[in-house]
């Protein structure tokens, strides 16, 4: 961290309020991700404040933040709310991502190091325990633990490949991004056995490609399973408009 002109208290002082926004804004985020905040329910500051042992301040700063990045929105007197993304937003999302993943993984192939696949196959095998726990359950949609387990890997096999490639600003564009897939998937999709086993399947084979240094192949797997995840996003967009789900009331752009 680059610390800002002035005296030892006051560098001090500006570190602290750093650390303490960016854990708010990363508590937040969670929160977000693993559907802890329902669609049409305020955020409530002091609640999160009280979770996190901290003032309102660094909540306030993490949800303007989070305003900014197209995530939360305000109505004055009212209070502050997830932004469900629109179709035209489903769509732009998956297509900045696949044009930045998609390039970044090239150069991440061949950056990819010893201690990196590790790493992308400890993910892949946690997707593999969610989508048995979830068959053994008997259960006809993933949810709960299961659900977040698998999504988290799914996103962290992203955000590292990114990582790899050594690309903060893709990086940072594509989490934003796949936050507002996730916002909207959460919400709207129904993630069936069928589902997740061709998520797992994609994933399996996208990693075999990157560990054995297979750049074409890498291409091919990441394409095709952000172009499927689109797909899927935008047909169950549809489906929901069709039978006038209130849910899909959004504030984002048809």
């Amino acid at each position: 961290m680059k610390f800002p002109p002035g005296p030892p208290f006051f560098r001090l002082t500006f570190a602290m309020s750093t650390s303490l926004n960016s854990k708010a804004y990363k508590h937040v985020r969670n929160l977000i991700m693993s559907d802890q905040i329902e669609v049409g329910e305020r955020l409530s500051e002091a609640r999160i404040a009280r979770e996190l042992g901290v003032s309102r301040t660094p909540v306030r700063e993490a949800i303007r933040r989070l305003c900014g990045d197209g995530v939360l929105y305000q109505v004055p007197s009212s209070g502050t709310f997830i932004a469900m993304p629109g179709r035209t937003e489903i769509i732009e999302a998956y297509e900045v991502r696949e044009s930045l993943e998609c390039s970044m993984l090239i150069k991440a192939v061949k950056k990819t190091l010893p201690r990196h696949r590790v790493a992308l196959r400890k993910y892949l095998q946690q997707m593999r325990m969610a989508a048995r726990a979830m068959r053994d359950a008997g259960d006809e949609y993933l949810t709960g633990e299961p659900r977040n387990l698998f999504l988290e890997a799914d996103m962290a096999a992203h955000s590292l490949i990114l990582k790899i490639a050594g690309n903060d600003m893709a990086l940072g564009i594509v989490s934003n991004a796949q936050l507002r897939n996730r916002i909207f998937g959460n919400h709207s999709h129904r993630r069936d056995l069928e589902h997740v086993s061709r998520v797992l399947l994609l994933h399996a084979r996208l990693t075999r490609a990157i560990c054995k240094g297979d750049s074409k192949m890498a291409l091919h797997w990441m394409r095709t399973h952000i172009r499927e995840s689109r797909h899927e996003a935008v047909a169950t967009y549809a489906e929901q408009a069709k039978r006038n789900d209130p849910r899909q009331l959004s504030w984002g752009r048809d």
